[in-house]
């Protein structure tokens, strides 16, 4: 009988070990992409644009609409969806370090822009702080434009900007009295520096540093304060202003830089996040002022991160927060079966699938009215509400 050579043996078993390794990562890849691309479809047709020609019809007899209740509830069981995608299926580990949010505070989360992606993880610390359900992002004005997706994250006011200030103004300022006649916490994350790190947004970075007799930084871009100052005065004089959480992002490993790569089941094996909270009156109340906070607070982050990616994780104990596993994996089986149950009943229901396409019509038709009328899906629902509003609760 004859015995292979342990060194022969050890090469099979180490070869086997990285086909097993790259068959988990092409499974992983696939879950992932497949689950999330099938959701962002079949979530606004099958519950937002069955029930948004209905809802319109609520609006006059509702302080705060149906339509507005209902779509947010949907949106929070989504991200928590999203939630369950990244933790059991990417299996990427989230901590986060420093002050806990409170959960009623009407506030602004105040974060760099390391990649593309950071706002995707922000929903793991929001789920585990309790803090999910009244947070709005602030986005690029042509993803409102894609659909099915970008119709439903303007129907749950996503906020989007077209990065020219007057027309942004007049975008954030209907937008907060919006939120605010929602009688619910207002809260937006805002990426003041505008952009993802890149080398050549850190070459801009630097330019404008050199030209402004400011430091060059490695870890973050220099921020763009005029939005941060508007939201922050017109949210005082709404008196809806609570607190700015100070928020910074690392990887300690692998960072993760665009959409594609996920969708190719790359993924960071850790995210990092610290928050520091501050208080309203903690902040100056002028312009100026302002925008200088807001500077000092990004010569921090620099520092902050610089020692984040010597030492691989931040300064200060971990953020008390509940472990979300339990409820994400929860919301990950319920989307499943609700996704899988609707594309069923397309394939084998008639009724389910001719009101489908119904819908899918009629949205096409308001959606091009929107656009043309009002600006889009979110406008013509704040536009729609305000009317009714004016004429009929002002009064009370």
């Amino acid at each position: 009988m004859s015995y292979r050579p342990i060194g022969s043996r050890l090469n099979t078993y180490r070869t086997a070990q990285m086909m097993l390794a790259k068959l988990q990562h092409g499974l992983r890849a696939v879950t992932f992409t497949t689950l999330l691309l099938v959701s962002v479809v079949t979530v606004p047709i099958s519950v937002m644009f069955t029930t948004l020609p209905f809802l319109l019809l609520t609006i006059p007899f509702f302080k705060v609409p149906l339509q507005f209740q209902m779509h947010s509830n949907v949106l929070i069981l989504w991200e928590t969806f999203v939630v369950g995608l990244l933790e059991h299926v990417a299996g990427i580990k989230i901590k986060i370090f420093g002050d806990s949010i409170n959960t009623h505070d009407n506030c602004l989360y105040l974060m760099n822009h390391r990649t593309r992606l950071d706002w995707l993880y922000f929903w793991v610390p929001l789920l585990r702080m309790k803090a999910l359900t009244h947070s709005r992002v602030i986005l690029r004005a042509d993803l409102k434009e894609i659909p099915p997706t970008g119709w439903g994250m303007q129907m749950v006011n996503f906020v989007f900007i077209h990065r020219r200030w007057e027309t942004d103004k007049e975008i954030l300022r209907k937008t907060l009295d919006y939120f605010k006649n929602m009688q619910k916490p207002t809260q937006l994350l805002i990426f003041p520096e505008g952009t993802s790190l890149s080398k050549d947004m850190k070459a801009r970075s630097d330019k404008f540093a050199k030209k402004n007799n400011l430091p060059e930084y490695n870890y973050v871009l220099h921020p763009r304060t005029t939005g941060f100052t508007y939201l922050v005065q017109h949210m005082k004089n709404n008196n809806s202003f609570d607190a700015v959480y100070d928020i910074s992002i690392g990887y300690p490993d692998k960072t993760v830089e665009h959409e594609l790569h996920i969708l190719k089941g790359i993924f960071p094996t850790e995210v990092h996040y610290h928050f520091k909270r501050y208080a309203a009156q903690d902040l100056p109340s002028d312009s100026e002022g302002l925008e200088t906070w807001c500077q000092k607070r990004w010569q921090e982050k620099e520092k902050q991160l610089e020692s984040f990616y010597k030492t691989k994780q931040f300064d200060g104990p971990l953020a008390a927060c509940r472990d979300s596993k339990y409820l994400s994996f929860l919301a990950l089986l319920a989307e499943i079966l609700l996704n899988g149950s609707w594309i069923w009943l397309m394939c084998w229901s008639q009724l389910v699938f001719w009101y489908t396409t119904l819908c899918v019509v009629l949205m096409i038709i308001i959606y091009i009215y929107a656009r043309r009328c009002h600006g889009g899906l979110d406008f013509m629902l704040i536009d729609f509400y305000n009317c009714f509003y004016n004429d009929r609760f002002k009064t009370e």
